[in-house]
C-alpha cells in the first residue's frame, strides 16, 4: 500500500470510479461453465450453462450480485450424467459423507489433507468418478494454474472448493479468506503494466515527463 501512495496510485478509486460494480448483474449476466465440443462427455456439443452460485476465488462479482440459480439446477444442466451430477451435487452440499472422524485429531487432518491432492481426495473419500471430477479439471487452473491432481486437497478447499464443509476445527487461512472476500479489481487495463512504468518513472523521472 505504500508503494501504491509513493506512485501517487489511488487504490480507492477503483471502488468508487474505475469499476461499475452493478454493470453484469444489472444486465441480467452470470458466471457460467462452458463445455466445449471436445469435453469427452458433451456429445461433441458446446454447452453454455449459466447461473454458477458456487465461490470463485478473485472474484469481481459480489455474492449479493451473482443472478445464481440453486446448485442442483446449475450442476442438473451439466452434460454429464444423472449419476455424475449428482455426485456433483452432495459434494457441494454434504456435510456429514466426509468429516475424517476417524482420525485423532485436527492436526492429523491437515497433514491428512495437505498430502493428499483434490483428484485423489474427490475419488477415495467422496467417491467421485472421472465423468464428475472432468467438472474441475480446468477450473482449477483459473487460479492455481494447475490441474486437481497437482494440488493439495487443503489448498483447494480453503480456496473454496468443496469437500471440506463437513470437516470440524480446520484452522484458518488468513490469506485464503482475503482472497475471497476482496473484489478482484483493483487492476490496470494494460495488466498492471503502468506500475512497472510508474516505478521507472520514479527513479529516472527523466524517461517519462509529465503528470
Amino acid at each position: 500500500i505504500g508503494l501504491m501512495k509513493d506512485l501517487k496510485i489511488d487504490i480507492d478509486l477503483f471502488e468508487s470510479k474505475f469499476f461499475q460494480h452493478e454493470l453484469y448483474s444489472g444486465l441480467g449476466l452470470s458466471r457460467g461453465s462452458f463445455f466445449d465440443e471436445d469435453f469427452k462427455y458433451g456429445g461433441g456439443k458446446n454447452t453454455l450453462v449459466t447461473g454458477d452460485p458456487t465461490t470463485w476465488v478473485s472474484d469481481d462479482v459480489h455474492p449479493d450480485r451473482l443472478n445464481a440459480k440453486s446448485i442442483e439446477d446449475f450442476i442438473g444442466a451439466f452434460p454429464i450424467s444423472k449419476e455424475a451430477q449428482d455426485q456433483l451435487i452432495t459434494l457441494f452440499t454434504n456435510k456429514e459423507k466426509v468429516t475424517l472422524a476417524h482420525l485423532p485429531d485436527t492436526q492429523a487432518r491437515v497433514e491428512y489433507l495437505s498430502k493428499k491432492n483434490y483428484d485423489a481426495f474427490l475419488r477415495e473419500d467422496w467417491g467421485l468418478g472421472d465423468e464428475a471430477i472432468s467438472y474441475f479439471n480446468n477450473r482449477t487452473r483459473d487460479f492455481f494454474a494447475l490441474a486437481p491432481s497437482h494440488l493439495p486437497a487443503l489448498d483447494t478447499c480453503y480456496f473454496g472448493y468443496p469437500g471440506t464443509q463437513g470437516i470440524k476445527d480446520l484452522p484458518r487461512n488468513e490469506e485464503a479468506e482475503a482472497e475471497l472476500k476482496e473484489a478482484y479489481i483493483h487492476h490496470f487495463p494494460d495488466g498492471n503494466a503502468s506500475v512497472a512504468r510508474l516505478l521507472v518513472r520514479a527513479m529516472i523521472p527523466s524517461v517519462s515527463p509529465g503528470s
